[in-house]
């Protein structure tokens, strides 16, 4: 056998929903071009751009992912959910999505399957669920980026993928709400946190850690960087010792606002800073039309009052300024809200994309989310996972 190309991929859908647009990006290492299945005529066009090169491909609803159909949508007897998944209880809630196997009996498949089901309806003892793919209601767009190509080794043995499945599988579609519906993430509301534990007493300490690998902090202040113009008033929001502010952002002016006075102490990039709680006071201490743009960087998970928090960033922001929300899979155990572990990682995009809808302060809504780069070598974490700390964003503009 001779020897075979293969390349490294950056794979990204675009599509949109009734309230946003989305973007979902997945890399995808060490791709063989012989094997690997490409929709359409992708896989010429893919097979001859150069490293920096990209192919898109717009498709109709239904054609990336299966049509969407009636025989997907099955009642049943609420008794055949199983309300235990191991310690964890299960309150099922509309909108929201489960493992299939909860449901196994009335789904006819096996209880170790993890495909998820969309629960659409809980009423008088029955549920209707949705098995179709969260993305056959939407048109998409799928583009190829070549990273860089290399030559396999001849003879080695290399798995071929088949593209579609790979991009669209576990997780896109699911940060959009149901078509007619919203889901039902706020009850209860104001939110509680996992474990009962005083946000003083917590912060008391300062915390000089990153919560990302070097590679995940690169994609943050990528994304920080495509959407901050220089000479921007910031307000970074439960701010710590780092910001994640692009470093060669010109000119701009940056308030923190934490929890603990010497880690904002420690922040280089910050102007002045505020020590503030916003769990016990979701009012912030600024004024009207103060800031060009607000962050949050991995700290969203934590708000007991969020939709609260929105308005209030919608105050002190300037109309068309813009509110930009980041995290990723690490926080504080217990600390975090209660339907937040419970969640898939794109479900948590559509909670956070529902703070901003229901605070009704902002409009050109957008989420994003970055998975399967590699991880450094010099990670700690190298070992337990090849992969970078995946990042999910939801942002929009101040529409007052």
């Amino acid at each position: 056998m001779g020897q075979v190309k293969q390349g490294s991929y950056d794979l990204t859908l675009t599509w949109r929903s009734q309230f946003a647009v989305h973007k979902d990006r997945l890399h995808v290492d060490a791709v063989d071009l012989v094997r690997a299945i490409f929709p359409a005529d992708m896989k010429q066009a893919v097979s001859q751009l150069d490293a920096g090169e990209t192919v898109r491909l717009e498709f109709e609803k239904g054609t990336l992912v299966p049509s969407a159909h009636s025989s997907n949508i099955i009642t049943f007897d609420e008794a055949l959910f199983e309300t235990r998944q191991g310690p964890l209880k299960i309150k099922p809630a509309v909108g929201r999505f489960y493992p299939q196997g909860l449901a196994s009996a009335a789904l006819n498949c096996a209880r170790n399957n993890f495909t998820p089901f969309r629960l659409i309806t809980h009423a008088h003892g029955k549920m209707v669920a949705d098995k179709n793919h969260p993305l056959s209601l939407y048109p998409l767009r799928l583009e190829t980026r070549c990273i860089k190509h290399k030559q396999s080794v001849s003879g080695q043995k290399n798995i071929g993928i088949d593209i579609a499945e790979w991009v669209t599988h576990n997780g896109p579609g699911m940060q959009a709400p149901y078509i007619d519906r919203d889901t039902d993430f706020f009850s209860p509301y104001p939110f509680r946190q996992s474990e009962d534990l005083d946000d003083e007493s917590f912060y008391q300490s300062p915390r000089l850690v990153n919560h990302l690998d070097s590679t995940a902090i690169a994609q943050v202040k990528k994304i920080y960087a495509r959407l901050l113009k220089p000479g921007d008033y910031i307000l970074d929001l439960m701010s710590s010792f780092v910001s994640h502010i692009p470093e060669d952002l010109d000119g701009y002016s940056a308030t923190g606002l934490g929890m603990n006075a010497e880690e904002l102490q420690a922040n280089p990039q910050l102007s002045d800073h505020v020590v503030h709680n916003l769990n016990r006071q979701p009012e912030l201490p600024f004024g009207d039309d103060q800031y060009d743009a607000v962050l949050c960087t991995v700290s969203v998970e934590y708000l007991t009052h969020p939709i609260e928090i929105f308005r209030e960033v919608g105050r002190v922001t300037r109309k068309g300024g813009i509110f930009v929300i980041t995290f990723s899979n690490r926080w504080f155990p217990g600390k975090e809200i209660q339907p937040w572990s419970e969640m898939h990682p794109f479900e948590r995009m559509g909670l956070v994309l529902d703070f901003f809808r229901k605070s009704g302060c902002f409009e050109c809504l957008q989420t994003e989310s970055i998975r399967g780069i590699p991880r450094p070598l010099q990670d700690p974490h190298v070992s337990q996972t090849q992969h970078s700390d995946p990042i999910f964003a939801v942002y929009g503009k101040v529409s007052k």
